[in-house]
């Protein structure tokens, strides 16, 4: 009896660091968010995303909550709608853009890195710690200070109930088609961005402590698009 249950302990051990992120160099840190996503590992994801402060500890669990609740809508749309669910149904990652990971610029400088896609004007921006290439949510240090990191959050924590609404609506049949979906993720996203623009715009009439600001170069992935 304990040789079989050491052996089962034995087992998920091996499970367990076979599943770790492989954060040996950006580029493949990067694919290691397409894997997380995929297997909805929220724990994976954490490891992934750099966050040193109590600001960006906020901010990267919104991000992994919002990438999570993306993958559920695109399979909870194609699941519904089969391929007719159109970018409902599309992954934050599908195999190109994970292919195309290959083939990115990767500029190393110190601690530092970036990561440049190939038709992508933005490059994702990496903090080597530990001997590990984390992916940083941050444009800079204090990207995730003040104001702006409250609006950031606002729109990111707005957003992940939009979808898992909607997600859960899709489920229990509430929309005929997918383009009744979208107008509702649209009009919920449209609100999300408002409210926070308007929590923005009154901290701005507040006092300021170091004036600094950024914002965020990694984007939840699942934007709600214009209105038809």
């Amino acid at each position: 009896m304990r040789g079989g249950m050491l052996a089962g302990a034995l087992v998920i051990a091996m499970l367990n660091v076979a599943a770790s992120p492989d954060l040996s160099s950006p580029t493949a840190a990067a694919k290691s968010v397409y894997q997380a996503t995929e297997a909805q590992d929220a724990e994976a994801l954490r490891a992934i995303l750099y966050a040193q402060t109590a600001e960006e500890r906020e901010l990267r669990d919104g991000f992994v909550n919002v990438v999570l609740a993306g993958r559920a809508l695109a399979d909870a749309a194609k699941a519904k709608f089969g391929n007719a669910a159109g970018p409902l149904g599309v992954k934050m990652m599908g195999q190109q853009e994970l292919a195309d990971i290959d083939h990115a610029e990767v500029k190393i400088e110190g601690d530092q890195a970036t990561l440049t896609v190939p038709n992508s004007p933005t490059p994702v921006r990496f903090k080597h710690v530990n001997n590990q290439w984390q992916l940083m949510i941050a444009n800079t240090p204090d990207a995730a200070a003040g104001s702006d990191a409250a609006a950031q959050l606002a729109v990111i924590k707005s957003i992940t109930e939009a979808i898992t609404d909607i997600s859960q609506q899709i489920k229990d049949g509430r929309f005929a088609t997918p383009h009744e979906a979208q107008v509702a993720l649209s009009r919920r996203g449209n609100e999300a961005m408002i409210a926070a623009a308007n929590l923005a715009a009154s901290a701005a009439t507040q006092p300021q402590g170091n004036g600094k600001g950024g914002g965020m170069t990694t984007q939840p992935t699942t934007r709600p698009a214009p209105e038809p």
